[in-house]
């Protein structure tokens, strides 16, 4: 990862294993502990939208070390499809153990 990424408001550009990507703020969450969490987008740079998210530990993106963005990086995960909800046990159709009344 390239330590010196250029800021832009909650957006930062930082080299990934070589490759350029645009860093955002998908999210954020506080704990009741007060641990504050930010859910960040990693983006191929000119894509329209992330192709990995993960978690941070934080406030503020530019608060963020280049090592911390690194191990965000490392829990990132592939952007899960919204159109295709996970069925709660794998193998079941979903209208298949309807109730009727």
């Amino acid at each position: 990862m390239d330590a010196a990424g250029a800021v832009a408001g909650s957006e930062l550009e930082v080299e990934l294993h070589g490759e350029p990507f645009v860093i955002t703020v998908r999210g954020r969450a506080r704990s009741d502990g007060g641990a504050h969490l930010l859910l960040v987008g990693f983006h191929p740079r000119g894509a329209d939208g992330p192709e990995r998210e993960g978690m941070a530990v934080g406030r503020e993106l530019e608060d963020l070390s280049p090592d911390e963005l690194l191990a965000a990086w490392g829990r990132a995960r592939p952007i899960p499809d919204p159109y295709e909800p996970a069925p709660f046990f794998p193998g079941t159709r979903r209208d298949r153990n309807r109730r009727t009344r």
